[in-house]
């Protein structure tokens, strides 16, 4: 440890306090009388230290969930449980809702609203590879996808909620989940859960089995085996009647708006308008009749003299999802002071989008081609002698290609892992190093995309008939492209860590712990060809090739400085082969202000490197909508919001985000069988690697400025002198603004033996959040976003569980607090809400309630029933999620699962 211990003192200087507490220390040592030899005392280790110690509570906030605690849930998957916790906020990804965008197939979360990518997921206190897909924030980074981890083998989940960059990894500025498995099973069971609703809808099964042999005890080995099936069932908004306010959208200013004027046969842009930008067009479908339009099923109408398609009806609520589950692990004593260990996992995920309808000629501008280097379009409009336009002039035509069919993908997402390791004691000192190796590889196929060129000629040419498909030169199935995107990340990693007492002082035992990792990462992202000639209409990519290695050093010191007052001193330094080096400090204070009171604190700095995706070579071609202020005049949507492509580069100058957080609380024993903790939190950070403002682009297209010259590139203009819509709009990414954020974690825990009646236990937990501010850009204001889009200010779940005999019963209300539609303060309701006309301009809060119930009494077997939102309380309306938030809500009304687990003996 010698090549060790010079860096760490450099490291350690750096951390406030840390020489004034080792002075203290050491005249404790010096002033310390002989200690009588005392029993020996089992020391543990706990997420958020590398140190054993005997108090669990350190001076770090954390949450721990057993695995009874999750059999009680009903829950079926780890991002369920997890997603359920109030320390969650927004900012995660689900995979309910992922099908268009860069992530499709993964789930994630995000504590205290920071982004997937400020919390750390940790499997057995080791990293995992990273989602092969990047996130939707534009194909920015990567996270863990939480959908590959086996549910049915976990031992607890410990959730660290205050920031552990020197423990863990520099990123962790919003926490750490640790997901500890078990670490060894004898015997043999297999069990399994089935969840449906009240209406035989949303059905998930679940089934697991578990083989263990060997006695560490006695035989000095175990190995386990364990295999887990989910599958899940596709839901659309037309199984669920109007449970989910669908009628609502159908009938609201959204529903009957532009987007929806695209049905099969068509419609035509008649009226006063412009052969370009379309604006002022009003449509009149082509086949003109009520009936006409109703014959082609119930997801068209009439509406006026458009046939519109209702795009609600026939979009998934849930996707088709099948997902298997491997887990191995070994274990092996060679001595008193040496023992080996070994895991292995696998998991394969497939999911299967529909998105409810086919795609649409006539509403999507332009899109970008990163072979190309330029943004591609579509004709518009008929051109004069086409078969479908019988008028003297061009014509607006809009259409859904009902003759091809639905566009949907199937997501695989594979993902691997294996560690080997030897741990063990020499002299005073507990070590731990091993050798891990984690993959994630995913494959997205797409299906019934259209491909660009064909139509191009089709449309130019008149070889295409919209009304009669099978007339033309050119079929529907000439127009059919089933593009396939594959990425993959991995990870390698080396690690070895040891901990020990320095030394006996008066007030305790100075404990330190160092390490070093050694990790190699390798990310690659390859779009299908034809997605980056820009051949599929509509299609955005994200490319990305580059690897990088991080060497890691971290030291921790437990001091304790009196009897009752200890310090944690900690620090990590990290050099990353294409970035350059950084250095985390944390500082912890725990005072124990009485035998039934402690009080306290911690302080930590963090930072996050840029992702492969952001510094090595990449781009990502996105499609989005701008508001064009040249030509939003008259304030028709059609000539006010734009499709565009968007080009994202990567910066190899970006800098890391930099953060800081705070936390200040207690721990109070009330009574033997009541406890509260409250924990205040704040966290700033700053340098966030996004995108520049688009608006601002816009704004400033006619800047001489070099950083706004020639980034808005315009189409023709329609007539001369006149301005071409925005086609593209190319952007790097950089650090802008930033983010502040504080609030309170409240816990409160009542625990009763009742005697011959069993035990009572009770527990309430609630995160408040004062406030979330945001800077867009370095210079602008802070601007308070708590309470406004997606950003509630409440989160909070109570439950009761009684134990008695072979019974266990239980009851748990949750709580999610409501926040206006609007994005800010400054924003109106009938500028954020689709639905403003409706009156819509605020999604309430939803309080729910479950109960569960737990049998033992056949030898052998355990029966369980978890019944969900059993008051049947429909999810409030959000505009912003169409037409609500399954990331937020409960949404499939009264919800049952039915559980059975039977161990062999």
């Amino acid at each position: 440890m010698i090549f060790i211990r010079k860096p760490m003192v450099s490291i350690l200087a750096k951390v406030g306090l840390a020489s004034v507490l080792l002075q203290i220390s050491i005249v404790n040592a010096q002033q310390a009388a002989p200690v009588p030899p005392t029993q020996k005392v089992e020391r543990i280790e706990v997420t958020g230290s590398n140190i054993k110690r005997v108090d669990a509570e350190t001076s770090a906030p954390i949450q721990i969930i057993t695995s009874e605690d999750i059999k009680r849930s009903g829950k079926t998957t780890v991002v369920e449980l997890l997603r359920s916790l109030p320390i969650n906020q927004s900012g995660g990804l689900n995979d309910l809702t992922a099908q268009s965008s860069f992530s499709s197939g993964a789930s994630s979360i995000s504590l205290r609203g920071l982004g997937s990518t400020a919390t750390l997921v940790l499997l057995n206190g080791r990293r995992i590879a990273p989602y092969g897909l990047s996130d939707p924030n534009f194909g920015q980074s990567a996270v863990v996808n939480l959908d590959a981890l086996p549910l049915d083998v976990i031992d607890r989940v410990e959730i660290l909620k205050d920031g552990a960059s020197a423990i863990y990894g520099s990123e962790a500025v919003a926490g750490v989940v640790n997901i500890i498995l078990r670490r060894d099973f004898i015997g043999a069971q297999i069990g399994g859960s089935y969840s449906i609703n009240r209406d035989n809808e949303y059905q998930i099964k679940r089934v697991a089995t578990t083989l263990g042999v060997g006695d560490l005890a006695q035989d000095r080995y175990n190995v386990f085996f364990n295999y887990e099936r989910l599958e899940r069932s596709v839901v659309k908004f037309l199984d669920v009647d109007n449970y989910l306010n669908r009628d609502i959208l159908v009938n609201s200013a959204y529903a009957t708006g532009r987007r929806f004027s695209s049905s099969y046969a068509g419609n035509y842009a008649t009226a006063v308008f412009n052969p370009v930008t379309l604006a002022g067009a009003t449509y009149t479908a082509l086949r003109g009749s009520a009936g006409d339009c109703a014959a082609r099923g119930e997801r068209y109408r009439l509406v006026g003299t458009t046939c519109r398609f209702d795009l609600p009806a026939e979009q998934q609520i849930v996707p088709k999802s099948n997902r298997d589950n491997f887990f191995a692990r070994g274990s092996m004593d060679f001595s008193a002071n040496l023992s080996g260990f070994a895991e292995a996992g696998y998991n394969r995920t497939v999911t299967t989008y529909d998105a409810g309808s086919p795609e649409v000629y006539g509403d999507y501008g332009a899109w970008f081609s990163s072979t190309l280097g330029r943004t591609v379009s579509l004709p518009e409009v008929l051109p004069v002698g086409h078969p479908n336009n019988p008028f003297a002039t061009p014509i607006g035509y809009r259409h859904r290609f009902s003759e091809i069919g639905n566009i949907g993908r199937k997501v695989t997402a594979e993902a691997a892992r294996g560690v080997a390791g030897l741990k063990g004691t020499v002299a005073n000192w507990d070590w731990e190093s091993a050798l891990l190796y984690s993959k994630s590889e995913t494959e997205v196929q797409k299906y019934n995309a259209v491909r660009a060129s064909v139509l191009r000629r089709g449309v130019l040419t008149g070889a295409y008939n919209f009304l009669n498909p099978t007339a033309g030169a050119i079929k529907p199935d000439d127009l059919r492209i089933n593009p396939r995107d594959v990425a993959t990340s991995s990870f390698t990693i080396f690690d070895l860590k040891g901990s020990t007492e320095l030394m006996a002082l008066q007030a305790g035992s100075l404990g330190l712990a160092v390490g070093a990792e050694y990790r190699k990462e390798l990310r690659d992202a390859r779009p299908d060809q034809a997605t980056l000639d820009g051949e599929v209409v509509g299609a955005g990519a994200a490319a990305a090739s580059g690897k990088r290695n991080v060497k890691s050093i971290f030291a921790e010191l437990n001091v304790p400085i009196f009897k009752t007052l200890e310090a944690q001193i900690a620090a990590r330094m990290d050099q990353y082969s294409d970035y350059g080096r950084s250095t985390t400090p944390k500082l912890g204070i725990k005072w124990k202000a009485t035998p039934t009171l402690a009080l306290r604190s911690s302080y930590a700095e963090g930072y996050r490197a840029p992702s492969l995706t952001e510094i090595a070579p990449s781009s990502v071609s996105a499609f989005t909508n701008v508001t064009d202020p040249k030509l939003c005049i008259t304030g028709d949507e059609l000539a006010c919001t734009t499709g565009i492509g968007l080009l994202i580069q990567s910066n190899p100058n970006l800098k890391p985000e930099t953060a800081k957080s705070f936390t200040a609380g207690f721990i109070w024993d009330i009574t033997q069988s009541a406890a509260m903790t409250v924990d205040f939190w704040d966290i700033k950070r700053k340098n966030e690697i996004s995108i520049f403002d688009l608006d601002k682009i816009i704004a400033n297209e006619d800047s001489d400025l070099p950083f706004y010259k020639g980034r808005v590139v315009r189409g023709v203009a329609p007539t001369p002198g006149g301005i071409g819509q925005i086609q593209s709009i190319s952007v790097p990414f950089d650090n802008l603004g930033g983010t502040k954020t504080r609030g309170l974690d409240i816990d409160l825990v009542l625990k009763n033996n009742l005697g011959e009646w069993g035990k009572l236990e009770s527990r309430a937990a609630g995160t408040y959040t004062m406030s979330n501010k945001q800077s867009l850009s370095e210079g602008d204001p802070y601007i308070e976003y708590i309470g406004y889009r997606n950003v509630p200010r409440t989160r909070a779940t109570i439950g009761t569980s009684w134990s008695y005999r072979d019974y266990v019963v239980g009851v748990t209300g949750n709580y999610i607090g409501g926040f206006r539609v609007a994005g800010e303060p400054a924003e109106t309701c009938a500028q954020a809400s689709l639905l403003g006309t409706a009156g819509v301009c605020k999604v309430g809060a939803q309080s729910t309630m479950a109960m569960n119930f737990q049998y033992s009494g056949i030898k052998n077997l355990t029966l369980g029933l978890v019944v969900r939102n059993i008051l049947d309380k429909r999810p409030p309306l959000n505009p912003l999620a169409r037409p609500v938030s399954f990331y937020w809500n409960e949404f499939q009304s009264i919800y049952y699962t039915f559980s059975a687990n039977y161990k062999f003996k």
